[in-house]
């Protein structure tokens, strides 16, 4: 998401709005824009009401949510995942199925920077099968092992997973997750586990033949370190939906921001953020958000952090 001075803004909402005109009535669509425009615009005056005028112009069935959901959210969703046993395998859709098929929810692409392994530990990253229909019977015929393929990983590794491909973190491996801010997810394979009352977990064995992409091709990015005094900044990826890059601080970096809303995490060491005059310390396992009132800021201090930001 670009930088966007208020008027953008509110045209871009407008635009989102009469996208789905055919759920609204010329007035509620009126009514909507006025709202947004106070709240973008920061008409506190008006405050108090703004909330109930909302539901009074959408009603109660909460469909005008999408907006505050699309509209007002951050666009990415940052993890952290450490697995004591193998994960499920699953998949995630793009975001025209999604829409049409989870109530407007958004697809999910996301990419795997690893903070360690045990040794000899694995994911599963992608398929064998060529086609659709050799796709298709295997999974019906329960052929997990001739179907998945399995990578062995170390600290450092890095993987973008783009919607439609198949994955699962194995056991012993601690992993950094950046992802579109949804969890629309379908399981094929969660290993036959039952819980306490001796039920399988749910599984979505259609929805995953009809998104996962065949036959699977690895997706590779190009890492480009950037070697500055007092850090080193390592672009892992610019795609889609995100860019994401680790920044390793010795001494003192002052960077631009490029995006609205960088999103940080330290992953080791500490140090502090100073952004015009005001510092904060942080140290291993902090994050932060860099707003957009913000667009320079200085990090000083011995530390390794992960950044991202929305396309």
């Amino acid at each position: 998401m670009k930088n966007m001075n208020n008027q953008e803004l509110l045209d871009s909402v407008e635009n989102e709005i009469l996208k789905h005109k055919e759920n609204y009535s010329e007035n509620q669509i009126k009514e909507l824009i006025e709202i947004f425009n106070e709240i973008i615009n920061v008409k506190t005056e008006n405050a108090d009401n703004i909330g109930d005028r909302y539901i009074d112009a959408i009603g109660n069935d909460h469909s005008g949510t999408y907006f505050f959901e699309n509209v007002w959210t951050i666009d990415l969703l940052i993890k952290i995942l450490d697995a004591s046993d193998n994960l499920s395998v699953q998949v995630h859709p793009e975001d025209d199925y999604a829409r049409e098929n989870e109530n407007g929810e958004l697809g999910k692409t996301e990419c795997w920077y690893v903070l360690d392994a045990k040794a000899g530990a694995k994911l599963v990253y992608g398929h064998t099968a060529k086609t659709k229909e050799e796709f298709n019977d295997k999974i019906n015929r329960e052929q997990w092992q001739e179907l998945f393929i399995e990578e062995e990983v170390k600290a450092g590794d890095f993987f973008y997973i783009p919607a439609g491909t198949l994955h699962a973190i194995g056991e012993g491996i601690l992993i950094y997750e950046v992802q579109q801010n949804s969890d629309t997810t379908y399981r094929v394979y969660d290993y036959d586990r039952v819980d306490k009352d001796g039920n399988k977990r749910e599984l979505h064995i259609e929805k995953t033949k009809d998104v996962t992409k065949v036959p699977f091709e690895k997706v590779t990015t190009s890492p480009r370190e950037e070697k500055l005094e007092g850090a080193t900044v390592t672009h892992l990826a610019d795609e889609k939906y995100f860019s994401v890059f680790k920044v390793e601080v010795e001494g003192q970096v002052s960077l631009e921001k490029t995006r609205t809303g960088n999103l940080f995490t330290v992953l080791n060491g500490s140090g502090s953020v100073e952004i015009e005059g005001s510092i904060y310390d942080v140290k291993k396992g902090d994050s932060f958000i860099l707003t957009t009132d913000c667009s320079k800021y200085t990090l000083k201090g011995n530390m390794f952090l992960v950044g991202s930001y929305d396309r």
